[in-house]
């Protein structure tokens, strides 16, 4: 091998450039670093479209039976501070180190590689300690200290590894708060959360190997839920019990709710698909209201049917202001179609296979030039005849041959569904699991994690002898159902990108500049406004807004009953989650 080596040296020294597609060393090369995306010697990509993932179970057993603890890389740029992962079932920590792209902007007259401008980061080992101390570009100090043994860890800097539902990794502590970042190469999306708001956020595996640090844990979700509680006029007693009377006793505050600068309205169930036409009059007339009052209203929709555009004809046809008043000039329609084709954007998919049953989906994503990709429904939005067969071992083997003559697909994108069926999911299972089994993983986008979509409400017309049937919620499985389900068809560990509500993608594209592509929309000064728990509220918790539930869609008395008898047992760190600044019976008692 070292003869191998000084003659490839020697090579490379007579011919150190390229002549005739070929030059020295050329194997020396392909040897040590990629060539053509394969794993070499020496390059190891700790990173996955710029974010930590842990190891396959593989590794890690090697590693483990290896006694290794802790890995460390470099050239894998991860903004201000390393990238870290602990694995839940070994605790091996996975460090990449490098913070080489921490400041972009920094200035280059004097040194034109300078991408650190006065951010520093210094990570060091002392016996079984892994310590990470930083300055950000800003001056704000982190750091943290971890042991592969969870026990010998303190909190917060315990968290500091373990990833967020949303898909966030917790990278650092600074000022008493975690820092979880989301990245897509080499951009980096930070944002600062409580400890103990992380705590209620991270996923299962990683909450069960704090349980040694239970108690410690506890306190740090009631340090962060105590104001949130007192919000809602709670007070937290000795053994943390509250009265689900006392949970819903704060009125709604108009002059509070009139501060904000910026509301982000649902549509269905707020202000469509209402009990009554007189409510949906109520409902627009509080909306243009507002319009008129000099506030930015935003409508969003979470159903996949809905283009921009198409959304924006039947806003106009409800007699909604929106082209008025000093916003009239930006863009204040938000669909989940949108965030969908711009993420796909963002990640080069080419040509994803669309489970939906409309165009709003299918307009988007050739908006942003997508256009080879492969729908279920056909150039007039109807469900094209082959997907409409059973779920046989003839007709999924006949749509995969169909699709790959036409060059097969590169992401599966579950939308909102009309006509879902066996078939859709079989054809979208078997392409994500024979792919993952030839070492390629096909990402699977939901486009919300949304479990029950929202339809409308039973009338007494339809049930008129029925009145148990009356005024009823009727739903049907969403995006996120659409996703467990092939998820559980799979069954090989498969997360979703979920671009949609409750989930960090849509927060960025909110708050993205609108210079690049984005909403422009402060949270800080920005209100929600929804009638579902799951998504809606749930989503401006996420994002540290408050949140108007009104109870003429998808959320009744049965449902606020359950929320209030589990916060009655104790305040679940998930269920918190769900509780809404302030509920009304429907938008025009505003």
């Amino acid at each position: 091998l070292n003869s191998w080596k000084s003659n490839e040296l020697k090579a490379f020294l007579s011919q150190p450039g390229w002549s005739k597609g070929t030059r020295g060393a050329g194997d020396l090369i392909s040897y040590a670093s990629p060539d053509g995306g394969t794993k070499t010697v020496v390059y190891f990509n700790p990173l996955h479209n710029g974010n930590t993932q842990l190891l396959s179970p593989a590794v890690e057993s090697f590693l483990s039976r290896s006694n290794i603890r802790r890995l460390l890389t470099g050239h894998q740029p991860h903004g201000q501070s390393p990238a870290v992962a602990r694995h839940p079932r070994s605790g091996l920590l996975t460090v990449s180190c490098d913070t080489s792209f921490s400041n972009m902007g920094a200035p280059k007259h004097l040194n034109r590689s300078n991408n650190r401008g006065e951010a520093v980061c210094v990570v060091s080992m002392q016996g079984s300690t892994l310590k990470v101390t930083g300055e950000e570009k800003n001056g704000e100090k982190h750091g943290f200290r971890l042991d592969s043994d969870i026990s010998a860890c303190s909190l917060p800097d315990a968290l500091v590894g373990m990833q967020l539902s949303c898909g966030s990794w917790i990278k650092t502590v600074s000022n008493q708060t975690v820092i979880a970042a989301i990245g897509k190469t080499f951009k980096v999306r930070v944002m600062a959360v409580h400890p103990g708001h992380a705590a209620i956020l991270l996923k299962p595996d990683f909450k069960q190997t704090l349980q040694l640090h239970k108690r410690e844990l506890s306190e740090l979700v009631e340090e962060w839920v105590a104001p949130k509680l007192r919000d809602n006029e709670l007070c937290i007693t000795d053994d943390a019990v509250f009265s689900s009377s006392e949970l819903w006793s704060k009125p709604f505050n108009r002059k509070e709710f009139e501060e904000a600068d910026t509301y982000i309205f649902a549509i269905s169930g707020v202000i469509t698909h209402l009990a009554s036409p007189e409510l949906q009059k109520r409902a627009v007339d509080k909306v243009n209201g507002l319009i008129a009052a000099g506030k930015r209203v935003v409508l969003n929709a979470t159903s996949t049917e809905w283009s921009r555009a198409s959304l924006q004809k039947e806003i106009s046809n409800l007699g909604i202001n929106i082209s008025k008043g000093p916003h009239a000039k930006k863009d204040n329609v938000v669909t989940v179609s949108k965030s969908c084709a711009f993420f796909m954007q963002l990640m080069g998919i080419k040509r994803p296979f669309l489970l939906c049953s409309s165009k709003g989906l299918v307009d988007e994503i050739e908006a942003v030039g997508i256009k080879d990709y492969v729908a279920t429904v056909d150039e007039t939005g109807k469900t094209k005849q082959m997907f409409l067969q059973e779920a046989t071992q003839e007709n999924i083997v006949g749509i995969m041959n169909e699709l790959d003559k036409l060059g097969g697909v590169d992401a599966i994108v579950a939308g909102v569904d009309r006509s879902n069926s066996a078939l859709k999911t079989s054809v979208a299972a078997a392409y994500l699991k024979w792919n993952h089994g030839s070492g390629k993983n096909l990402p699977l986008i939901a486009c919300s994690q949304e479990h029950d979509h929202f339809l409308g409400l039973s009338t007494e017309s339809q049930f008129p002898k029925k009145a148990k049937y009356q005024n009823r919620v009727l739903q049907m499985p969403g995006s996120g159902a659409v996703c467990d389900v092939i998820c559980r068809t799979v069954d090989i560990g498969l997360e979703p990108y979920n671009v949609g509500k409750p989930g960090a993608f849509l927060a960025d594209l909110m708050q993205r500049p609108e210079a690049e592509g984005g909403y422009g929309i402060s949270f800080a000064r920005s209100i929600v406004v929804g009638h579902q728990l799951e998504t809606d509220v749930a989503f401006a918790q996420l994002c540290g807004m408050k949140s108007l539930l009104v109870c003429t869609g998808a959320t009744h008395d049965v449902h606020l009953a359950s929320l209030k008898s589990m916060l009655d047992q104790k305040p679940d760190t998930v269920v918190l989650d769900h509780v809404p600044t302030w509920i009304l019976d429907n938008l025009g008692d505003i």
